[in-house]
Parts: structure tokens; sequence; C-alpha cells
């Protein structure tokens, strides 16, 4: 789904890469440890994967710690899967992969799952929660409602961390978590996303908002019912109209 407001840059980080999994990486955790700040503040709000990419290799050559090693091939890889939002017809986002690169989600050695887990558990940037908590997830390593709970904890913190006018960050954030919900059937954590949605889209019809189209799939989301039918764009009309009135909508309101 073509959606205005952001290049589309998802390509820049695997063109060119083959989709063949490397077994070259053995994970070890004091290695780990070591590169774990580094990567830690290297999210900055706006950033996608080939520029998070590049800020890593800076920061690891400044701390001379070596930028072409298997770790750091393993964490490029990591942080690249991208979050697609559903075409037009559909509601939701998922974690994957533009093209052949990185190796499908399954297909990844267990030696660098093994290096999602300890990032999991250890990083405190919320971007990075969310990325590592949704690899795990979509492996379905160990607990995969725990790895799910936590992914959408992390998505809805970091949703919560950003100001300014709505982006399509944001929405694909939203709506990841929103899917991840729907898919284990998690009622209370997809009314808390739902709640984050409405003020959204609720902010997105604003005057001073530039770009009400990132909002669409979130218009898409809000009017889809708790089993799996999809809204109707009659539906979708009707919630625009409200969120018009209203400063902030609830679902008792549409």
């Amino acid at each position: 789904m073509d959606i205005p407001g952001r290049a589309d840059d998802h390509d820049d980080g695997g063109g060119g890469h083959e989709s063949t999994v490397s077994a070259e990486y053995v994970f070890d955790e004091s290695e780990a440890r070591r590169i774990l700040d580094v990567i830690d503040s290297s999210y900055i709000y706006g950033d996608h994967g080939p520029t998070i990419s590049a800020r890593i290799k800076e920061r690891l050559t400044a701390h001379e710690m070596g930028e072409e090693t298997p770790i750091v091939h393993a964490l490029i890889r990591a942080i690249n899967y991208v979050l697609s939002v559903a075409r037009t017809g559909h509601a939701g986002c998922e974690l994957t992969r533009y093209g052949n690169w990185p190796p499908k989600i399954a297909e990844v050695d267990d030696q660098e799952v093994l290096l999602w887990v300890y990032f999991a558990e250890r990083v405190t940037s919320n971007w990075y929660r969310a990325r590592f908590e949704d690899l795990l997830f979509e492996r379905r390593h160990g607990s995969a409602w725990r790895h799910a709970d936590r992914a959408i904890t992390a998505y809805k913190e970091l949703y919560d961390s950003t100001d300014g006018e709505p982006t399509l960050d944001q929405t694909e954030w939203l709506l990841r978590a929103w899917t991840i919900a729907r898919q284990f059937r998690m009622t209370e954590r997809e009314q808390e996303v739902r709640q984050l949605m409405w003020r959204f889209a609720s902010a997105s019809l604003q005057e001073d908002g530039r770009n009400p189209g990132v909002a669409f799939p979130i218009f898409q989301a809000l009017v889809t019912s708790p089993s799996t039918r999809l809204g109707t764009m009659a539906e979708i009309l009707v919630l625009t109209t409200c969120l018009s009135k209203h400063s902030i909508c609830t679902d008792d309101q549409t």
C-alpha cells in the first residue's frame, strides 16, 4: 500500500545480498556484552534499517571494536527486517523482508537467534526491544505468547515516546502491536492499542495535520470488528466524521 509521508528506503539495506543463511556466527555472550551499549543508543526517531546500520558501524569503529565481524553482520541482518502495512482491502502489519535479504526469519541460524534473545532481555531502547521481541515472536522461539506480549508493550512505549504530527512510523508501530494482539486473541492488549489508535487518528485529522493519509490504515483497523471482518468504506467515513467533530473518539462513539 502506498502511503504518503515517507520515502520508501526499505530496499536500500538488502540490495544485492544473497538469500542464503549465514552460519558463520557463533553466539558469544562476552562479545555481545561489548557492543550492547553501542547499539542501545544507536536508534534515532525517524531512522530505518540502512541508517541505523551505518550509525552502528560508525560507533563501533570509533570504539575500535571493528565493524566487519560476524556479530555485526548478524546484528545488521536483524535490524533490516521491515514493518510492512497490509495492502488495501486488508488491515494489519507484518514484520518481513524486501527481496531476498535478510533471510526468512524461520531460516535464521539458531546462533543468531541466541543473539536476539540476549539483546531482547537487555536493551533499554524501545525500538530495539520491539525489534528483538518481535523477531522472537515470529520465530516462535520459547514462549511465543511472552514475546508477543513484550513486543506489544515495546511498540506502545515506542509510540508514546514520540510527538509531533502523525508519521508512517507510528502507523506501523500501532498496527503491528494491534496485529500481534489479534493473532493471540489478547483482548485487553488489543483494547490498549486501540486507545492509542484513537488518539493517533484524531491527531491526524487536526487542522494543522499535513499528512492525514498516513492514518488511513489505522482507520481501517479501528472499524475492523473483534472477529476478522474488515471494516467497510462506509464505516471508515462514519469514523472520520466522528473524529472531525471530537478531539478524541472512543469505540462507543462509533
